[in-house]
């Protein structure tokens, strides 16, 4: 390798030895980002194979997923609970409604009970630990008669309904689930090829 400036060598070159100590750093850290990227696609491996033999689909694989026996069935008199301590209680319940009702086919009522089960909203408290990150993160756990959506954000309410969505089947069952969500990036992009014929978003 030519000699040169060691703070132009491209992260891929791999350095033996150095008496810089902002390189070594630099490299230490590189090293840490890529490991730790490797173990994230490792979780998303294993999540993406649960839910395929589960015949679970949910686009994009979440990043962490358990599943558990049984079912809840989110049948029409089933109500979204909204979580009263928060400001954006009501448009929150009023997005996850919306969502619903597009994805799904059923408008769900938003109340404060009822006899048939409930999506209950919590919002994240300030100050907690998170296991989801950034604005758009979500955790959704079902139970027998219950489905919850805890996030931070309106935002994060939006996604968790979709993979709600996603998970319910044509009968409206939604398996005993754990997921914790949140995207690798803030901005995403997926791109449709029409030509390939009739398709389903």
């Amino acid at each position: 390798m030519h000699p040169r400036s060691l703070a132009h060598v491209e992260h891929r070159v791999t350095v033996t030895h150095s008496d810089s100590a902002d390189v070594l750093r630099e490299m230490e850290r590189l090293a840490r980002q890529m490991e730790a990227r490797r173990l994230q696609a490792e979780r998303r491996r294993v999540v993406a194979q649960r839910l395929t033999e589960a015949n679970i689909s949910i686009i994009p694989t979440p990043q962490e997923c358990w599943l558990g026996p049984g079912s809840f069935k989110m049948i029409p008199d089933t109500v979204i609970l909204p979580d009263m301590n928060a400001e954006t209680n009501i448009s929150d319940a009023q997005t996850v409604q919306r969502v619903l009702q597009e994805r799904l086919g059923v408008e769900y009522g938003i109340g404060t009970d009822g006899p048939a089960g409930a999506i209950i909203l919590s919002n994240w408290p300030v100050g907690q630990v998170c296991p989801f990150q950034g604005d758009q993160g979500y955790r959704i756990e079902v139970g027998d008669n219950w489905v919850e959506i805890r996030a931070k954000t309106s935002v994060g309410f939006f996604y968790g309904a979709q993979t709600l969505a996603q998970l319910a089947t044509p009968e409206l069952q939604v398996r005993r689930c754990h997921i914790n969500d949140w995207p690798d990036i803030e901005h995403r992009l997926a791109m449709i090829a029409v030509s390939q014929g009739a398709f389903q978003v």
